[in-house]
């Protein structure tokens, strides 16, 4: 596992301040929250990757990566899915009200 150092400052972290996570950001959040990343066999790159926020709204977004996260069974309970991509139905965002 890479990004130790942001893992554990981010884990520090969870529960005393709002976190926002972005691309990276987004996986190193839920591998703080105990969750998982798997490689994808075909990354989101591009400036027109659209993602549904859980309220249906559609927004168009720039990706550049090739994990995602395991958003299933894989992160705590109450952390729900904010953002999923359109055309994989991968995990992009999330949010833990607690």
């Amino acid at each position: 596992m890479r990004a130790t150092d942001a893992i554990k400052t981010t884990q520090y972290f969870i529960g005393k301040i709002p976190i926002f996570g972005i691309c990276m950001g987004n996986q190193v959040t839920a591998l703080a929250l105990g969750g998982k990343t798997y490689k994808m066999k075909f990354g989101h790159r591009g400036s027109n990757q659209p993602v549904r926020y859980y309220d249906g709204r559609i927004f168009i977004t720039t990706q550049n990566h090739g994990f995602a996260v395991d958003g299933g069974e894989t992160l705590p309970e109450g952390c729900e899915k904010l953002f999923t991509n359109v055309n994989d139905g991968t995990w992009k965002g999330s949010i833990l009200k607690t």
